[in-house]
């Protein structure tokens, strides 16, 4: 029996009787499907259409097992599919049951937030597939109270005769917070929404329910383009930057909700996108003080040094020049992050600095002799037990740098000891110990393999670029370079990837094997040990290997990596 027959008792010419059929959120729900099972003693070409709301209290038992068997006309299954804290119905069950001459397949969370989620749908899309493939004249796919920012799993549903999808109480919880100024218009991007077929449908998007009571009403939210929006009149007592399809929340109107074809499927679609929303008084613009190992350089407190400045509103200019004047230290970062604007968001600016010494000399001898480098990370020298007085003057001699471009190519004047320690002497008359100093720029060359991570290519000044990296790809660099603070691989002439994302890759010569003489973990790039082991005894053809922590690393496959 399917929905039009429970609506029209007396047959299919009658009347229809008021009260014969209820949606699923209106029927009592039941503990359990048992009893069910002997419906397959019906005859062979008996359907049965089921309707069926299921409990969730510990008592309840969401086994779909007694529905096995029998051939469904239609089934809508009401429940809890995603609220972890009570009994669940498991999608996987589904994959049971004929619904080879099933016209409708409806799966409703019986509240508001425990319908079926991203994971399930991707679990269950080959069986809804095949039921909207079925050969029906009609086949309809409900999903109410779902939580799925992704249809295109369903697109083989496009080779069905004639299909409908239906998810108008569609939410999407992405926990990104959206930060506003107190006062200001709220600018944000929304995350993708994909239909059946895989086109990015948020732009779209024409509501919020985050304004104020006068502006709650269809067309209030401005698009900048593509999944870019602006929100004017914003609720400032909101927690929650609510924002989607207008949907049922006042009637249904024109452009209310996403209604399209892709191919013989209709779907139809009213989405609400929520994220956290952080008000601030004011754009801020926070200091990070560090080292040129990047450790933070602590205040006497033992407490990281920072400093956070506020602006007036966003888009307002701050220079952090006097702000960036530290005693007994020199900046090193790039001069061009002290200007700026204030942002929406809050930012945050690293600042490297070394330390300088400025000893109390005689007058410098300077000498010719050939000088001697002294090593960046010196041993520790032996501990003396016998204390002597330290002179209170020290006679500097600087050796002249003549023929080592190591040191002249990164600003090194000439190379002295002071102490016992040794310093370089830099072009603008500093004296930096040789362990402080912060190279800025190295020329080393080499080959680096892309981590499984998202990548950003930047330009000289941090900004963002066009290109696309991928991940496990191997790329030429031709020097390191520091950009904010942080360390970079410059790929093309304005083009740098961050030190983080990649590491260096020494390539193997043509049709090289590596040969594993025990049973071998593997790993990915970033030394993750993977759930693989190879065989003791196999040989395996490898392009070349990386160091993990001082592990070298023999490339197997595209992510996978077995030690020496």
């Amino acid at each position: 029996m399917n929905s039009y027959e429970l609506a029209h008792p007396n047959g299919p010419t009658s009347s229809p009787v008021p009260g014969a059929y209820i949606s699923d959120e209106d029927s009592t729900p039941i503990e359990s499907l048992d009893g069910m099972q002997y419906l397959t003693l019906l005859p062979a070409k008996s359907t049965v259409g089921v309707q069926v709301n299921l409990a969730s209290d510990p008592k309840a038992n969401p086994d779909l097992t007694p529905l096995e068997g029998i051939k469904l006309a239609s089934l809508d299954l009401a429940g809890n599919f995603s609220d972890s804290t009570a009994k669940e119905i498991d999608v996987s069950q589904i994959s049971n049951l004929d619904l080879s001459v099933a016209g409708t397949l409806d799966l409703e969370g019986n509240t508001d937030t425990n319908g079926i989620t991203q994971a399930e749908l991707d679990e269950v899309a080959p069986t809804i597939n095949k039921f909207a493939n079925n050969g029906q004249g009609f086949n309809m796919i409900e999903f109410d109270n779902s939580s799925i920012s992704d249809f295109s799993p369903l697109k083989g549903t496009e080779t069905g005769k004639s299909v409908m999808i239906d998810a108008v109480s569609n939410t999407i919880t992405d926990k990104t917070p959206v930060y506003a100024v107190d006062g200001e218009p709220i600018s944000f991007t929304a995350p993708k929404f994909l239909d059946p077929s895989g086109v990015d449908l948020a732009p779209q998007y024409t509501y919020s329910g985050s304004t104020t009571s006068a502006d709650l009403k269809n067309g209030n939210l401005t698009s900048d383009g593509g999944d870019k929006f602006t929100l004017t009149n914003a609720d400032p007592t909101a927690k929650t930057l609510s924002y989607g399809n207008y949907g049922f929340h006042n009637g249904f109107t024109k452009g209310s909700m996403i209604q399209e074809n892709v191919g013989n499927t209709y779907f139809e679609s009213a989405t609400t996108v929520n994220q956290p929303l952080i008000w601030q008084a004011h754009p801020t613009v926070t200091i990070k003080y560090v080292s040129s190992t990047g450790a933070p350089i602590m205040k006497k407190k033992g407490v990281p040094l920072t400093k956070t400045l506020s602006g007036t509103k966003i888009g307002s200019a701050f220079d952090l020049a006097a702000d960036s004047r530290l005693d007994g230290y020199k900046l090193t970062s790039p001069a061009k992050l002290l200007k700026g604007a204030y942002t929406q968001d809050p930012q945050t600016i690293t600042l490297k600095y070394r330390k300088v010494a400025k000893p109390h000399t005689k007058p410098v001898a300077e000498s010719t002799t050939p000088s001697v480098k002294p090593a960046v990370k010196p041993a520790k020298k032996p501990v003396s037990k016998t204390k002597h007085p330290a002179p209170a003057r020290e006679e500097v001699v600087i050796h002249t740098l003549t023929n080592d471009p190591d040191l002249t190519e990164i600003g090194v004047h000439g190379t002295t000891v002071i102490n016992g320690k040794p310093f370089y002497l830099l072009t603008d008359g500093e004296f930096v110990e040789a362990n402080d100093y912060d190279a800025v720029a190295s020329t080393k060359t080499g080959v680096l393999i892309t981590h499984n991570v998202p990548l950003k290519l930047v330009d000289s000044e941090g900004k963002p670029v066009s290109e696309k990296l991928y991940p496990s790809t191997k790329w030429k660099y031709d020097r390191l370079v520091a950009i904010g603070g942080e360390a970079y691989y410059r790929l093309a002439s304005d083009e740098y990837l961050a030190v983080d994302s990649a590491t260096a890759f020494t390539p193997a010569p043509a049709k090289a094997k590596v040969h594993l003489s025990a049973k071998t973990a593997v790993y990915d790039s970033q030394g993750k040990k993977l759930r693989l082991t190879l065989p003791a005894g196999s040989t395996w053809r490898t392009d070349g290997c990386i160091m993990v922590d001082g592990v070298k690393m023999y490339r197997v496959a595209t992510n996978e990596y077995v030690p020496a």
